[in-house]
């Protein structure tokens, strides 16, 4: 990839902290977007590279693209990569489920990556910067999970969203998503009693390679990031240890 910046989602946990401090340790300047100040504070401190924090909560998609263009201008910076890793997974179950609990996750986990998208294709905001895109999507868009319908109905939508975004923004800007297994992060850990088992002993689960990690995760998104990927677009790219072998 050329010069510029890489723009990461959810910075301050998870996939999302480990890939922008992956990042700055490699020297590679990344905006960390995240919502708590103290947690982005420690990561613009992180390695070698250059870091901005963008602090914002992305349930308010209504004024982001907006407030997102302002901040770039406002920083002269530019992106050159997204990587969009914030999501919400609220459980709960269909007869309970609000509408304001239905939006809060779509509003996380997919229309506040196209308003931050939608701000990056602006050629006044990001003189045409852009190269490439990556969706953090998840199995359970392919497996149904109790209790989290609004959960894998927005990582659903993020594949449909990667594979139509694919063909309006090429030649110019790659965009791919890579699906995730279950793997030890905070929210993994804190979803239930049956996720804590699976994370235990995940072959009983399916997962033929036993647990991955987040570091699996982080490797596949810097390749498609990378130059080496500059003939992929459209795509998702499942990482799971085997588990939708079966």
């Amino acid at each position: 990839m050329g010069s510029g910046y890489v723009l990461v989602t959810g910075a301050t946990s998870g996939i999302g902290e480990a890939l922008a401090r992956i990042l700055l340790t490699a020297g590679v300047p990344v905006v960390a977007c995240g919502r708590n100040r103290k947690q982005l504070d420690s990561i613009i401190k992180f390695g070698k590279g250059i870091a901005i924090p963008y602090l914002y909560d992305l349930m308010d998609t209504g004024c982001l693209e907006r407030h997102f263009a302002t901040f770039l201008q406002a920083h002269n910076v530019e992106i050159r990569g997204f990587v969009h890793c914030a999501g919400v997974y609220p459980i709960v179950p269909i007869r309970m489920m609000s509408d304001a609990d239905a939006h809060k996750v779509m509003d996380v986990n997919l229309f506040s990556a196209m308003a931050l998208l939608s701000a990056m294709m602006k050629k006044r905001v990001n003189h045409g910067m852009l190269e490439s895109v990556v969706m953090v999507s998840s199995t359970s868009s392919i497996r149904g999970t109790q209790g989290m319908t609004a959960y894998c109905a927005s990582k659903a939508a993020i594949e449909g969203f990667v594979r139509a975004a694919a063909v309006e923004l090429a030649p110019h800007v790659r965009i791919n998503a890579v699906r995730p297994g279950a793997i030890p992060t905070e929210g993994g850990r804190a979803l239930s009693e049956g996720a804590q088992d699976m994370l235990t002993h995940p072959r009983d689960y399916g997962y033929l390679l036993g647990n991955g990690s987040i570091d699996d995760v982080v490797s596949m998104i810097r390749y498609l990031l990378s130059d080496q990927a500059r003939w992929i677009t459209g795509q998702c790219f499942t990482v799971d240890g085997g588990l939708s072998a079966h």
